[in-house]
């Protein structure tokens, strides 16, 4: 009861900053419209059962006006040419001062698996959906424009049978801009974080990085994703990783 009333608390905090930004914007302040296409040869996700673990396209968008954000990510299996993850993220920032930010979201996320269907006694092969009703909180603290920590703690509570609830908490930094030769930018984005599955007695700690080699004035960048088990009895790969080609505008 106590999860399904924060989870309805950040819902309705989401809703009520949109309208209140929508409100208050007599400044005549003009969306923003960014977004991103990723290609890799390995699809990742944090939940290590929600990985793909075959080559996966995934495109974001974002839009955003005052404090209030909307981004759909929508990921999809190449290899067998399906879906394979979409979320729906609603994002507000409560904080935005000059160094510390701090923002609450509530989001969807529907995952796409290979399952076994009966019809009229005889069982197929088919594509199921699981359905995760998500919030969050993201606390942040910009030390200077190219270097930031932050926590991040995410609560997903399943809405069927076929998944669980879940924990997720991290500790994480962001190393952006870094300059190296001939105009080519470094990002480095590590993390550590805990996994928790209370309903299966699962739960595992993790290191998590995230990079990007981009060059000045050119929209595409070289993407790599690193994920290793510290410790953990999840059943899943101790270590995966992948390396893609990302296109944003």
């Amino acid at each position: 009861m106590i999860v399904r009333m924060l989870l309805f608390v950040l819902t309705m905090t989401t809703f009520h900053s949109l309208v209140k930004a929508q409100k208050e914007d007599s400044t005549g302040h003009a969306m923003e419209f960014a977004g991103s296409v990723n290609i890799n040869n390995n699809g990742i996700a944090l939940v290590p059962t929600f990985s793909l673990g075959k080559p996966s396209a995934i495109i974001e968008l974002s839009v955003k006006k005052n404090r209030f954000s909307f981004i759909p990510q929508l990921r999809y299996n190449l290899k067998d040419r399906q879906p394979w993850n979409f979320i729906f993220w609603g994002r507000y920032k409560m904080i935005d001062k000059n160094k510390l930010k701090v923002s609450v979201g509530s989001f969807s996320s529907i995952v796409f698996r290979d399952g076994i269907t009966l019809s009229n006694g005889i069982a197929s092969e088919s594509l199921t959906a699981s359905r995760l009703l998500i919030g969050e909180l993201i606390p942040s603290y910009q030390f200077s424009p190219k270097v930031s920590v932050g926590l991040y703690y995410m609560f997903a509570k399943a809405l069927d049978t076929t998944v669980n609830d879940l924990h997720l908490a991290s500790l994480n930094s962001t190393f952006s801009k870094i300059n190296l030769t001939k105009g080519f930018l470094l990002a480095v984005k590590p993390q550590v974080y805990y996994l928790g599955i209370p309903e299966l007695e699962q739960q595992g700690l993790y290191a998590n990085a995230g990079l990007a080699l981009s060059k000045k004035e050119i929209p595409v960048s070289i993407t790599s994703m690193f994920n290793k088990a510290i410790s953990s009895n999840l059943v899943a790969k101790d270590f995966v990783w992948n390396v893609g080609i990302t296109y944003s505008f």
